[in-house]
């Protein structure tokens, strides 16, 4: 791939290459409650990381009472590198499991 981020364009061209590396994926995918979606854990993302030589990094963490937070940093093999932020707030989280047992 070129030295550019991932746009629309590119993303059915990464979807090929994870799909072609289906069989040596570690882990598990999870329902995230929004719709039905299917999200990878930890596993599976470090699998990925591996798979395609990506260098990660935790750039900040935060827990609070209400929340925790963290920014990951990605550096791919041709150097060219993303941020991005996962947020879980708790209340959200207890509402959507005790929405389930009830």
């Amino acid at each position: 791939m070129s030295n550019e981020l991932i746009t629309p364009e590119n993303t059915q061209l990464i979807q090929k290459q994870v799909e072609s590396v289906n069989d040596t994926i570690f882990g598990n995918f999870y329902n995230a409650g929004i719709g039905g979606k299917q999200v990878p854990d930890s596993r599976v993302i470090q699998s990925l990381a591996n798979k395609f030589k990506l260098k990660t990094e935790e750039v900040f963490s935060e827990q609070t009472d209400d929340y925790a937070k963290a920014v990951v940093g990605v550096t791919s093999p041709n150097e060219v590198y993303q941020e991005d932020v996962v947020i879980h707030h708790f209340s959200t989280i207890l509402q959507k499991k005790s929405s389930r047992i009830s």
